[in-house]
């Protein structure tokens, strides 16, 4: 097994946004497998906090999979393990709260947002340059065969 890890890290930023689904832009998912330990760093608290990864499709990015957090206290690194989502390499790691989430504005890989709560969705995202998120995952590949396939439901089945 080996460690899957995406996000920006967390830290006290100085500047801080809240009511955007928000996406680290620049260090996608390594490989594929499951996040079971996800890091965030809130300004104020949230009542309402969802975390997970994110996929390219067309020119929009859709949830694969999340957790939800629900409140989430301010002013440190929280950290949530014991979580199950569901990650594939080149995954986004993306957060929505209804706290502040602390953003770098400079130095950073970047970030894609939208206003609302975007998870469970496949919605078009504005990009940021150099800004840098407060959300980290990490992970583990798992064996072979042991993780169901990634996709969506089967909308029409031929059997012959």
């Amino acid at each position: 097994m080996a460690v899957i890890t995406l996000g920006d890290g967390t830290g006290n930023y100085g500047a801080s946004v809240s009511g955007y689904t928000q996406l680290a832009a620049g260090n996608t998912a390594n490989d594929t497998g499951t996040l079971d330990t996800f890091y965030i760093w809130l300004d104020t608290a949230s009542g309402t906090t969802k975390i997970g990864t994110f996929y390219t499709s067309g020119s929009n990015k859709e949830s694969r999979d999340y957790e939800n957090l629900g409140t989430v206290a301010s002013g440190s690194e929280q950290t949530f393990t014991g979580k199950n989502c569901d990650v594939v390499s080149g995954d986004y790691l993306g957060a929505y709260t209804t706290g502040k989430l602390e953003i770098n504005t400079t130095g950073g890989s970047g970030r894609l947002y939208v206003s609302g709560d975007k998870f469970g969705t496949s919605s078009s995202f504005t990009a940021a340059a150099n800004h840098k998120l407060a959300i980290y995952a990490t992970g583990a590949t798992v064996a072979a065969g042991s993780l169901p396939l990634f996709h969506k439901p089967i909308k029409h089945m031929i059997i012959r």
